[in-house]
C-alpha cells in the first residue's frame, strides 16, 4: 500500500541554494519563494551546523588550494597595498 506523503526532500542543489543565500542572509520565507518549496520544508533543512558544513565545504573549494583569489581577497591586496608609502618594499 502507497504511502500519500506529499513531502519530498530537499535535492543536493537545493541544500547548496539555501546555504548559498543563508551567506547572503535570506530569510527562510525568501528561501522557500525562490526554492518554490514551503517554508517547512525550508526550516526542516535550516540547521545552522549542516549550513556552516556546506558553506565551509564551498569555501575550502580548489580555488583555495590552487593559489587562485576570491574577490573579496583581490579586493583587501589591492587596498592594503594603496595604503602603503609609495617607497615601502615586502
Amino acid at each position: 500500500m502507497p504511502e500519500n506523503n506529499p513531502y519530498q526532500q530537499l535535492q543536493p542543489e537545493e541544500r547548496l541554494t539555501i546555504a548559498n543565500l543563508h551567506l547572503q542572509g535570506s530569510s527562510i520565507r525568501a528561501m522557500a519563494l525562490i526554492l518554490g518549496r514551503s517554508p517547512a520544508t525550508v526550516s526542516r533543512a535550516y540547521r545552522q551546523d549542516e549550513l556552516d558544513a556546506t558553506a565551509d565545504s564551498l569555501n575550502s573549494r580548489p580555488r583555495a588550494t590552487h593559489a587562485f583569489h576570491s574577490p573579496f581577497e583581490v579586493f583587501a591586496a589591492t587596498l592594503a597595498s594603496a595604503s602603503q608609502p609609495q617607497g615601502a618594499k615586502h
